[in-house]
This record gives C-alpha cells, sequence and structure tokens, in this order.
C-alpha cells in the first residue's frame, strides 16, 4: 500500500524576488528572512522514494536598491540509490527609478547537480525588466538580459558560453488566503540553437494564519544540451515575517 506524507517545514518568506526573482516592500529599509522546507516520500513493498526541497533566504530593500540571495539544497532518494542533490546559490540586485514601471537587474549565480550531471555551473550578467502588473493582488513582470556562464558538466569538459535569459514572473492573490506565485526563465545560448536551459518554480499557498500557509511546490528544470530534466512536486509549511 502506497503511503505518500508530507515532511517538516519552518520559517519562511523575503522580500520576495529582486533581479529576475523579486517583489518589492513598499517601506524600506525591511530585511526579510525565508527558510522553507517541503518533502514527499512514496514506499510500497517494492520501492520506496523520498525528495525534499529546501529554501534559505536574505533580502534587504532600502529606497529603490534591493538586494537578494537565495541558497535551496534539493535531496533525493529512492530504492535504487541517489536522485538529486543539487545545490542552487544566487545574489541579485534591482534598481528602480519610480515612477516608471522599467528597472535594471544584476544577476550572480552558481549551481551543483547531480540529477541534471553539472559538476559547476557560474553565471553573472545585466538586464532590464518591466512591471505589466503590480499590485497587491496582481503581480506580472516580465526580464530579458544577457548572462556570462561557465560550466563543467559530467560528460564535457569546462566551457564558456553567453545566454540570453528571458523571465516570466507572477503573482496571484485571493482575498489574502491563497496565492499561486512563481518565475518561469527560459536561458538560451547565442552560439547554438541546441543549448537551451528551462527553469520553473511554482507555488501555491494557502493561508492557515498571518504567519504560516500550507505550501505546495512545483519544479522543473531542463538542460537540452546533455538532454537532463526533473520535475518534482513538494508539500510542507511556510512561515513569513519581515521585519
Amino acid at each position: 500500500m502506497n503511503t505518500i506524507f508530507v515532511l517538516f517545514a519552518c520559517f519562511s518568506h523575503c522580500l520576495l524576488l529582486a533581479a529576475q526573482d523579486t517583489t518589492k516592500v513598499e517601506k524600506p529599509p525591511a530585511y526579510h528572512v525565508n527558510f522553507s522546507s517541503t518533502a514527499i516520500a512514496n514506499n510500497n513493498t517494492d520501492n520506496s522514494s523520498f525528495v525534499s526541497n529546501n529554501n534559505l533566504k536574505f533580502n534587504v530593500a532600502k529606497d529603490n536598491v534591493y538586494i537578494n540571495t537565495m541558497n535551496s539544497w534539493i535531496y533525493g532518494s529512492q530504492t535504487a540509490g541517489l536522485t538529486n542533490n543539487d545545490f542552487f546559490s544566487s545574489i541579485d540586485f534591482n534598481l528602480f527609478n519610480k515612477p516608471s514601471k522599467w528597472y535594471y537587474w544584476g544577476l550572480g549565480t552558481y549551481e551543483k547537480s547531480y540529477s541534471l550531471k553539472i559538476n559547476d555551473r557560474f553565471q553573472g550578467g545585466l538586464g532590464i525588466g518591466y512591471e505589466v502588473f503590480y499590485k497587491p493582488d496582481l503581480i506580472i513582470i516580465l526580464s530579458d538580459g544577457i548572462l556570462y556562464e561557465e560550466t563543467a558538466l559530467y560528460d564535457n569538459p569546462k566551457y564558456e558560453v553567453l545566454r540570453n535569459s528571458f523571465r516570466v514572473k507572477h503573482k496571484f492573490v485571493f482575498k489574502n488566503l491563497v496565492s499561486l506565485e512563481g518565475a518561469h526563465f527560459w536561458q538560451q545560448a547565442l552560439s547554438s540553437w541546441e543549448d537551451y536551459i528551462i527553469k520553473s518554480n511554482t507555488t501555491l499557498s494557502i493561508k492557515l494564519k498571518t504567519w504560516l500557509s500550507l505550501t505546495t511546490v512545483l519544479t522543473y528544470n531542463k538542460q537540452n544540451i546533455n538532454k537532463k530534466e526533473n520535475l518534482l512536486f513538494n508539500v510542507g509549511l511556510t512561515v513569513d515575517k519581515y521585519f
């Protein structure tokens, strides 16, 4: 008999997204710390599996400058062995010039992924963004820019590439109780149409208290150059706090 259960989670929320991952706080200076952990497991007589998705964020907003850091670790295993041991770390900033809806962003990331067979990946770049809608219950932001990337895959030597990075960010809030938000990236190499990266993260949250939400997370990653992809669904709790 299959059993699927939810595993832990604590402490969360940040400023919400900067650079290619930000949402602003109205009264700077403001600080936001986020730690969330979601997990799902499946056990039966022949097989078992477990995946956890852990995220730590720290964000600072002051005047028209927003600085954000994020660190994530995805760990997964099944009867046959390890499936995920994936690390991602980023720091980014946004520069706003209100009342204009346009802004500038800068980004630096480091990634190491067992599931996507990445030994090391560094990305850094600059770009622009546009707030299509920015309201308390509806946010839609588009951004685009150029990234320099240095990557070492398991089965390929280290190589360098320039990518165009396009992002769609959205957040919908219903009666301050239910929120659906996500960030979706298409990172196309400028030198080869076959070399592209797709990243998608969607979160559905149902507020239980002002500081506590039940959260489900759907994460998809695809790296076309070595034909690797993963799709993860996790459930957990989120705790929110601005200070």
